[in-house]
């Protein structure tokens, strides 16, 4: 199971806000995966992947940024 933190459409409604992805039309929960929660996220601007990162320390984060740009 890949989702420990739930996230409603709502809630993340709110947040995605603060980026230019338009409006959050649809998010479902990924089932797999062992670390993080992660969803598939449909808005007004396309599809997307979100990824919680759940026992990830702050210093170990630039590397997932690094790899995401890739």
């Amino acid at each position: 199971m890949a989702v420990f933190t739930a996230v409603s459409l709502d809630d993340l409604s709110q947040w995605i806000k603060q980026f230019p992805l338009g409006r959050a039309l649809a998010l479902q929960g990924i089932s797999s995966g062992i670390d993080n929660s992660n969803f598939f996220l449909t808005t007004e601007r396309g599809e997307f992947v979100l990824t919680i990162f759940e026992n990830l320390g702050f210093e170990q984060l630039p590397f997932y940024v690094q790899l995401m740009r890739h």
